[in-house]
């Protein structure tokens, strides 16, 4: 006996629901215009205040006369208001253009896994070798990076003493990389050449105003 596949009678199944359409006249559109522009002004007016609450102070150091030629300089940076913790201290590099083609291309995906590699590196043009040294890690990725070290002070105005930040929760490197940003597979195992670190020694002082 064949089976009957005819749907059964049913609104859904025979496609009779109810249909609704919105008609657009101009005072449902005043009230749309206006929800929107109240609600935009709400959330533009928590914004600009959330922004200007930010207390934000800033310092070029690599154009100062003390830090040009020598391993250890001390800058002062004034803060214009009180700082609700926590507080986050950042680094700035300008002229480094880290998403170029060529910057990408240039490192070894083998050496940076720690394995022994010492030929079929051309994907690390331009720094492949060192004085005739092949380059452990080479690659312009593995042999670039920032080296400066800070450390930081508190000078209260009025005092003739500044208070160091030594221990963690003064000054804390914990939690300051996202989670993307971290990478197990970069290893440098080996050293490529002879750097200079740098040392930043920051004085923060607090204005009362």
């Amino acid at each position: 006996m064949e089976e009957n596949k005819k749907p059964s009678d049913g609104t859904f199944q025979q496609q009779r629901l109810r249909a609704w359409q919105p008609l657009l006249t101009p005072p449902w559109v005043s009230c749309m215009f206006g929800f929107v522009f109240i609600l935009f002004i709400i959330l533009g007016s928590a914004i600009i205040t959330a922004s200007k609450s930010v207390v934000d102070a800033k310092v070029r150091y690599d154009n100062q006369p003390q830090c040009k030629n020598s391993s250890l300089c001390y800058v002062s940076l004034t803060v214009p208001k009180q700082m609700k913790p926590p507080v986050f201290f950042y680094y700035e590099l300008t002229n480094f253009n880290q998403n170029h083609r060529r910057y990408v291309k240039s490192r070894a995906d083998s050496q940076l896994r720690g394995v022994n590699v010492h030929s079929g590196l051309s994907s690390c043009d331009p720094l492949i070798t060192w004085n005739s040294t092949t380059l452990y890690p080479c690659g312009v990725i593995a042999n670039s990076f920032f080296n400066d070290t800070f450390l930081g002070a508190l000078c209260r105005s009025g005092q003739p003493n500044c208070t160091a930040f030594v221990n963690d929760s003064q000054w804390s490197e914990h939690d300051i990389a996202w989670p993307t940003d971290k990478t197990v597979k970069i290893q440098r195992s080996k050293s490529t050449g002879t750097y200079q670190y740098w040392s930043r020694w920051i004085s923060i002082t607090e204005c009362n105003k």
